[in-house]
């Protein structure tokens, strides 16, 4: 049985030789711009669903 680690490894190299973690963010980056630019409608569909509430249902405390 192979390492998952060695599966991701063979199919995207270039993530696999990642050094800095800007590298890293730069990689999300292109990713999430490239993801946007293709499938718009699936890309605002994400962002709907991991956005915050509305904030009407929240109460405000305000007893400092």
């Amino acid at each position: 049985m192979t390492n998952t680690l060695d599966v991701i490894s063979q199919m995207l190299p270039p993530l696999s030789n990642i050094k800095h973690p800007l590298e890293g963010c730069f990689y999300l980056l292109v990713s999430a711009v490239l993801f946007r630019w293709i499938y718009p409608i699936t890309w605002n569909k994400f962002l709907k669903s991991i956005s915050a509430a509305n904030g009407s249902k929240v109460s405000n405390n305000n007893d400092s």
